[in-house]
């Protein structure tokens, strides 16, 4: 992996420290685990190869953007028979942390949204050609590209992404919903800041994740009296809420309390026998 350092003589954010291009790399190279104190944006434009982050094994495929956060371990991987190649660029900055929360990258899920491949490419090729550039606008030219990308992030991340975490969230619940989970632990699933999970999700549904995760468990808990083999604080337990506060949440949501609930059940089956 080559490198050639940029200098920075103005602390504009975000700041960029160097780029690079991998070419021409061993088959089956690697490279790491190594821990950074800065992002990396990477492309790749063929070949393929493996990035670990965390622990957590990501395919590199051609035509396909992606960051790695400070802090992380990570580990590159190329393939066997084809070693990708492509560019990176290294970099810091508020900025550009608070875009990639909004939109949803992290260490979880790296991957800029495969329709701004191109673009994105591009701009880190140009900023790796400006790598010897030293006049005095050359570091405006480089930031120019980087808000170009975070630009484009900004502008087709969330839409694209949005789908897909957003129905992760729903499938977590619907297979979690018995368990102690709350809006942090599904943010947290999907690899979302948790406000901004919350502002997206409530203009989804018209909800937030906590009111559509109660709804659901109350659901669930209907079901289960229906059964009826479960007394009222079993199924709160088997649904993921605290008994002492179950009656009060199960009114609010069906309009009558669990004992109402259930006496209307004795009622239909009651008719239904006769």
């Amino acid at each position: 992996m080559s490198i050639d350092t940029i200098k920075n003589e103005y602390n504009f954010e975000p700041v960029v420290y160097y780029c690079g291009i991998d070419k021409d790399l061993p088959p089956g190279a690697r490279c790491g685990p190594v821990r950074r104190d800065v992002f990396l944006i990477e492309s790749c434009a063929k070949g393929y190869g493996t990035i670990i982050i965390n622990d957590r094994e990501f395919p590199i495929t051609p035509r396909s953007c992606y960051f790695l956060l400070p802090g992380d371990t990570v580990t590159h991987l190329t393939d066997k028979t084809e070693p990708r190649e492509g560019y990176y660029c290294a970099l810091e900055g508020v900025r550009l942390e608070n875009v990639l929360r909004m939109v949803g990258i992290n260490s979880k899920n790296p991957f800029a949204p495969s329709e701004l491949f191109d673009e994105i490419h591009e701009h880190l090729m140009k900023l790796y050609l400006t790598r010897g550039e030293s006049d005095p606008g050359s570091e405006m030219r480089r930031l120019a590209h980087i808000y170009s990308i975070l630009g484009s992030l900004l502008k087709n991340g969330v839409q694209s992404d949005s789908n897909y975490w957003f129905h992760k969230a729903i499938g977590f619940m619907e297979t979690n919903y018995h368990n102690n989970i709350s809006v942090a632990t599904l943010a947290n699933e999907v690899g979302l800041e948790r406000s901004y999970f919350s502002t997206v999700f409530k203009d989804k549904t018209g909800v937030s994740p906590y009111a559509y995760l109660t709804s659901l468990r109350i659901k669930k808990a209907v079901y289960l009296m229906k059964e009826g083999r479960l007394t009222t604080g079993e199924i709160a337990s088997a649904v993921g809420l605290d008994p002492q506060n179950f009656a009060r949440i199960f009114q609010r949501e069906q309009g009558k309390s669990p004992r109402e609930y259930r006496k209307e059940l004795l009622l239909e089956g009651c008719a239904e026998e006769k």
